[in-house]
């Protein structure tokens, strides 16, 4: 795979000089995305959950390896973390990655509970699992146009407690763009996160702060992991489902099927849960009647650059 992604810099590289010259750099870039993308949809590496034990899974969106090794430590729930190992996740972006992860595991999804603050379920068949609750429909933040963790955690904790199925998928959309601690910055007002990873590209951010930025939105996701942790019991396993490239290879973000390993390479963390009650849930803000129909989901994923 090395040797083909090399090739295929080199064409890249060839082709922005040729384009450059009559003002079509664009046209490269787009061209080398394309390239790629056909090529990730050959090499289809990387593993799904199922191909791993736990309970409960806990999916922090859009999370690199590296983020994480240099964030998490400053985390005090980092000591509870008893193995952490990089992995290749089999997918460069969340639907890919739910498609792949649950499409040909339907005896294993058929127990679990899918809590998710990501859109895409939509796309799924939801009868294929034990069941699934859909946070994005009802607990988007108006100003950011996301999922914060705080309904995710209500959810998880409110059916954990009240649901007798076997496993528990909890997906939180950070450390996923826009990052919530500073709102605004990166022209993310109404929550376009796509702007963040454009305004990269383009150097209008410098990457030191976009990566500073983007850790601390981890760390923002982390004490939410920590109330799971105290509230739920069983092996527990923390992953994400693809991370960004922040300029490897020409790309920035996280386009569908590109098999590049700076954005494939995740964490897989494994714990166990204590359950000691800590956590009051609310029922009453779980499946509000503040529905979203199609065309606002539709853009709301367009606004976190999934859909363009």
């Amino acid at each position: 795979m090395a040797v083909k992604l090399k090739e295929l810099q080199q064409k890249f590289e060839t082709a922005v000089d040729l384009y450059q010259n009559d003002g079509s750099e664009e046209v490269a870039r787009i061209t080398w995305l394309k390239a790629l993308q056909s090529l990730g949809t050959q090499l289809n590496y990387g593993i799904t959950p199922y191909e791993r034990e736990w309970d409960i899974l806990i999916v922090l969106d859009a999370c690199r390896y590296d983020l994480f090794t240099e964030n998490a430590p400053r985390h005090q729930i980092y000591d509870r973390f008893l193995d952490i190992e990089p992995i290749y996740s089999c997918a460069s972006t969340s639907l890919e990655w739910m498609k792949k992860s649950f499409s040909n595991n339907i005896k294993q999804t058929q127990n679990t509970f899918y809590i998710t603050a990501n859109g895409f379920v939509n796309e799924l068949d939801s009868t294929h699992f034990f069941d699934v609750e859909n946070v994005y429909e009802y607990g988007i933040d108006p100003d950011f146009n996301i999922v914060p963790p705080e309904p995710v955690t209500n959810a998880a904790l409110y059916h954990y407690r009240n649901s007798s199925a076997s496993k528990y998928i909890i997906h939180y959309a950070p450390p996923h763009a826009p990052f919530l601690h500073c709102p605004g910055k990166y022209d993310s007002i109404n929550g376009n996160s796509q702007n963040v990873w454009d305004g990269l590209r383009k150097n209008k951010y410098c990457v030191n702060d976009v990566w500073e930025d983007y850790g601390q939105n981890l760390l923002n996701v982390l004490d939410h992991v920590e109330i799971l942790l105290d509230n739920m019991s069983g092996k527990i396993a923390i992953t994400s489902d693809h991370g960004n490239a922040i300029g490897e290879w020409g790309i920035y973000g996280h386009p569908g099927y590109v098999p590049i390993p700076d954005i494939k390479r995740v964490p897989w963390i494994e714990t166990e849960g204590l359950d000691l009650n800590t956590y009051d849930t609310n029922p009453e803000d779980i499946r509000s009647d503040k529905e979203l129909d199609d065309q606002e989901v539709e853009e709301h994923l367009q606004d976190l650059g999934y859909m363009l």
